[in-house]
């Protein structure tokens, strides 16, 4: 994890773009750059903070620099040994890292470039030659990208509270207010201020910085990339297998040591099958015995411990409940997590989190899973929903139906809490 920010404007205020940087420090504490300077008819503000994981030397810095491009990097590029090889093997490299890689890709094929790429990123690319800003999000969305555009300003961030240190006025979006206490969280690229969103995943932004204008383009759509299989069922696991396995080995590039959070459900646990027979540590939260009789549940923990005898992993326990929630830890969560998510579970994350960074910097996660596979029944309900949509007359069918579901109701109605 690390932080980029910048900012596009006619003018800048060097203290301000140098507080937003700050502002990031805890996603990189290891080093922070900035380059600031007049392209086209813009001033443009590039920092970067990093969290060094793969070449952990000075050459591995950022903003990185060559023949008049720049660029701030927030993520990991899985393949990019195998991209270094099949198109830059005759090139000179100045670092061991997947950021070099990225910016030779752009000199060498431009925005053609996202089309190699395979990984989680966050990408911005300050192009003199061409007079443009580009950012870059992955495809799915797993790194955060936050775009700022008003009062004459561009900016861009890893987290929002980047722009609140660098003055720019943030205003709430109080028709946004209902989406997000409805779904907990707000809905597509929207954020609750009005001037900020997010970057669409799969997509890119160019900022032309002769007019200051912005032109956004899909490079990577999931449509075009699936179809149905044509195996068995047994051939479908066989397959899913092997693309699970090979998914968490292309994970484990690092010059630090890597982690594992192992809760003994199936994804966390997917996880620590293919690390087992190796020295990596799984970390799994546990509720004490006073907290589990008060909820009537049961710990993560004995599945995790389970597991950890069975394939002999090395699994430290980290205690939540109770005595952990402290007012200190729920402004500390929330301040955390400044594009809101009303779920508890982000405190516990909290302090899985800070357990691990003693002494990991890099921690696999099965996080994703359910929503890949329908684990939560919302997921599922959702899925059989869009099929039965595509039957002639559904909704003919179903609206009198649903109007008799009660708010919070039965089987189905707790599906439905905010009524018709």
């Amino acid at each position: 994890m690390c932080g980029i920010v910048g900012f596009v404007a006619d003018e800048l205020q060097p203290e301000r773009s140098q507080k937003a940087l700050n502002a990031l420090t805890h996603r990189g504490p290891d080093y922070g750059d900035s380059i600031s300077e007049k392209v086209g008819a813009k001033w443009v503000f590039l920092g970067h903070r990093r969290l060094a994981i793969i070449d952990l030397s000075e050459s591995g810095n950022q903003p990185m620099h060559q023949a008049g491009i720049s660029i701030a990097f927030n993520g990991e590029i899985y393949n990019y040994r195998e991209l270094k090889r099949a198109h830059l093997s005759g090139e000179a490299f100045q670092s061991a890292t997947d950021t070099e890689v990225l910016l030779k890709l752009y000199l060498k094929f431009g925005m053609d470039f996202t089309k190699h790429l395979k990984g989680d990123f966050a990408i911005a690319i300050l192009d003199r030659n061409q007079n443009q800003l580009v950012l870059v999000r992955d495809r799915i969305g797993v790194k955060p990208l936050y775009i700022y555009e008003g009062n004459g300003f561009f900016a861009f961030a890893s987290e929002i509270k980047a722009f609140r240190e660098a003055g720019l006025s943030l205003h709430l979006r109080e028709d946004g207010l209902g989406k997000f206490l409805v779904f907990k969280y707000s809905p597509g690229n929207e954020t609750l201020y009005t001037q900020v969103r997010r970057l669409t995943p799969g997509c890119a932004l160019k900022v032309d910085l002769h007019t200051g204008s912005c032109t956004e383009e899909k490079y990577w759509d999931l449509k075009s990339e699936t179809a149905p299989f044509r195996g068995s069922f047994k051939d479908a696991a066989v397959e899913l297998r092997e693309r699970l396995g090979a998914s968490i080995r292309e994970r484990l590039v690092a010059d630090v040591p890597i982690a594992n959070y192992l809760s003994g459900g199936l994804d966390s646990s997917i996880i620590a099958y293919h690390l087992r027979g190796e020295e990596f540590t799984h970390y799994c939260a546990v509720k004490n015995e006073a907290d589990l009789k008060a909820e009537g549940t049961t710990s993560d923990g004995a599945y995790a411990k389970q597991l950890a005898d069975a394939w002999s992993l090395n699994l430290e326990t980290i205690p939540i409940g109770l005595n952990q929630l402290t007012p200190e830890m729920i402004l500390q969560s929330i301040h955390a997590c400044d594009d809101l998510i009303a779920d508890g579970s982000i405190i516990p994350a909290m302090l899985i989190a800070e357990r691990a960074a003693q002494k990991h910097r890099v921690v696999l996660s099965g996080m994703g899973a359910d929503e890949l596979f329908l684990g939560y029944n919302g997921h599922f309900l959702l899925k059989l929903t869009q099929m039965a949509q595509s039957v002639p007359g559904f909704k003919g069918l179903a609206a009198p139906l649903l109007q008799k579901v009660k708010a919070g109701k039965g089987p189905v109605g707790f599906w439905f809490p905010f009524g018709k």
